[in-house]
């Protein structure tokens, strides 16, 4: 840690941060949509005298099925943020590029 505060100083902790920033946003919007959506969907056409409180499976699974739906574009978002924390300094890649390859590369194209 000293060596990389000595050589690019407090802007090396935050290095490729930039791009997850602006993500994360996206990637709560879809898990909770998802999340809100299922659970409604789980929850209607049940006779519930509990004033619409949900079950604990219905909460388990609208919860792992918007972690998968989530996974989706966190993957690709991940392995672009890895990259540019560990790329050199002098050896900048161009983040349009760097996004295009991966997501070929996760599915496989």
């Amino acid at each position: 840690m000293t060596n990389l505060f000595l050589s690019l100083q407090v802007y090396g902790f935050f290095k490729g941060l930039a791009f997850p920033l602006a993500a994360v946003g996206l990637l709560n919007s879809i898990f909770f949509g998802v999340y809100g959506l299922t659970l409604r969907v789980l929850s209607t056409g049940r006779n519930r005298e509990e004033k619409g409180i949900p079950y604990y499976r219905d909460i388990f699974i609208a919860g792992a099925f918007a972690g998968a739906v989530q996974a989706i574009p966190a993957c690709p978002i991940e392995l672009v943020k890895v990259r540019l924390q560990v790329q050199k300094g002098g050896s900048k890649v161009k983040v349009k590029y760097l996004r295009r390859r991966l997501l070929l590369k996760c599915h496989a194209i």
